[in-house]
């Protein structure tokens, strides 16, 4: 995946970078991204800067598409997940127990999935805080496209 953003601060091995959004996606608005007061701004976003670019310069972004995907994974298809698994197990334990039956076991399989959907929840947000202070999971400036005016 690729981006262009403008650097706006520089400090150490990492850059801030105003991440200019596609033409297609600058006037939408739809997702919310990017939005404030009801004006569309362009996100910040922290990157490694290995080619030590300047603040002014336009710089093209790139993120391994596996460590998106990883992230991705983590953040929406496990809690998905837990939440199926969690329905078909609770739901097969009270019926195995006998605890309930029909709309009981229903339910019962429904808050038991809803619970571990959550605490699948709960630990990617911990582990996708820590992945995001990684620097492995971190977007690089990759070149500079674009020199800054003086």
């Amino acid at each position: 995946m690729e981006q262009f953003g403008e650097v706006i601060s520089v400090k150490d091995k990492m850059a801030l970078v105003r991440v200019r959004r596609h033409s297609a996606c600058r006037d939408c608005g739809r997702c919310g991204m990017g939005i404030a007061g009801g004006e569309p701004v362009d996100p910040e976003i922290e990157v490694r800067n290995p080619i030590e670019a300047r603040v002014g310069e336009v710089v093209r972004i790139s993120m391994d598409p596996r460590q998106l995907l990883a992230a991705s994974f983590l953040m929406y298809l496990l809690p998905v997940i837990g939440l199926i698994l969690g329905i078909a197990l609770g739901q097969w334990a009270v019926l195995e127990l006998e605890l309930a039956a029909g709309r009981g076991a229903d339910l019962a399989g429904l808050g038991f999935g809803l619970f571990i959907m959550v605490l699948i929840y709960a630990f990617a947000r911990r582990r996708g805080s820590k992945m995001a202070a990684s620097s492995r999971f971190k977007p690089v400036a990759v070149a500079v496209v674009q020199e800054r005016e003086e």
